[in-house]
């Protein structure tokens, strides 16, 4: 008989593959889902991988939906590649570098030139600059926390990027960036993200 239970997620343990697939898809049991938030809201590592999964699955085109008889087919799709992608580097404590390189662009002919290499740059002199695309339209520079979250993005026609000095970056804390370029046929260019920390002025 197939077995319709779902892993029981625990607080002291890691959320397991089909753990976040069902948390992403919204079929997580109702009292497995209240110990996986409990579990997320005190382990940094879970955090991080649901919202990779999060940014992967949303990533992702989605084909004309259309009424079907295999539900399941799609949920085991997905426990697959967030296993496959995320598994390998799960001892890592910050984002995986598996999901850092990630790209769901149509090419990937950007380079991001600063800052780089975990660079420390002091809050004033913050500034990103990247390699032109010759096919762009124009530019989109997305920043997030650790964790995935947005901190500031911008559209502009230019490489070169400032953050207004309104936006807030806290001093040692570790954020990435990436640069995507818009292309005229609606296809997207994405660079690999670069991390960077905020250093005293």
């Amino acid at each position: 008989m197939r077995q319709s239970k779902l892993a029981i997620v625990t607080t002291s343990e890691h959320l397991s593959a089909t753990d976040i697939a069902a948390f992403i898809d919204g079929s997580l049991p109702f009292a497995d889902r209240a110990r996986a938030e409990l579990h997320l809201s005190s382990c940094d590592r879970c955090r991080q991988e649901l919202a990779a999964c999060a940014r992967l699955t949303n990533s992702v085109p989605s084909a004309p939906r259309r009424l079907t008889t295999w539900p399941l087919i799609g949920f085991a799709a997905a426990v697959l590649l967030i296993a496959v992608v995320l598994r390998p580097s799960a001892t890592h404590t910050d984002r995986a570098p598996s999901i850092e390189r990630a790209s769901t662009t149509a090419s990937a002919r950007m380079f991001a030139v600063f800052p780089l290499g975990d660079a420390v740059v002091p809050r004033s002199k913050l500034r990103f600059t990247w390699h032109r695309d010759d096919r762009s339209s124009g530019y989109r520079v997305i920043v997030t926390d650790a964790s995935g979250g947005p901190t500031w993005s911008e559209d502009t026609p230019d490489t070169v990027a400032t953050p207004p000095l309104t936006v807030r970056f806290d001093a040692g804390v570790r954020y990435f960036w990436r640069v995507e370029a818009l292309h005229l046929d609606g296809s997207v260019a994405q660079s690999a993200e670069a991390p960077f920390r905020i250093g005293a002025e």
